[in-house]
């Protein structure tokens, strides 16, 4: 296990990165390819990104983490548009919110405050658990 492999950005990504090919399968194949395909794409360029953020020297740190928050924004909003539109079909129980959908949420909101706590530590030229 490596340094990397303990914080809890990275760990969140891979979450999500698995979630995510889950819920490719539960789309209709044209929407799949249209939306679950860059989903993954976006995902991995979060983590490369992120990666590269983690383990650069300090001045490009803050160049980099630029680069994962912008990966992940497009990644939040497709997923959010996804959703909207009822493309990921996910089982539900009579009136209740699937929990797949509900914990894949949670670990989106969970990486966006971790990686603008991160930001904002960086901005202010310190370093934090990341």
């Amino acid at each position: 296990m490596t340094r990397l492999d303990e914080s809890s950005i990275y760990v969140s990504l891979k979450g999500l990165r698995n979630m995510l090919y889950e819920a490719q399968y539960l789309m209709q194949k044209t929407d799949r390819v249209v939306y679950g395909t860059p989903l993954m794409h976006a995902c991995a360029d979060t983590i490369k990104w992120y990666v590269k953020a983690y383990t650069a020297r300090s001045d490009k740190k803050v160049e980099y983490l630029a680069e994962a928050i912008g990966a992940f924004n497009i990644l939040r909003i497709d997923l959010e548009f996804c959703i909207d539109h009822n493309m990921i079909h996910y089982k539900k129980k009579e009136g209740d919110v699937n929990t797949q959908k509900v914990e894949l949420f949670k670990i989106v909101a969970r990486v966006d405050n971790e990686l603008c706590k991160w930001e904002a530590s960086l901005a202010k030229g310190k370093t934090i658990a990341e």
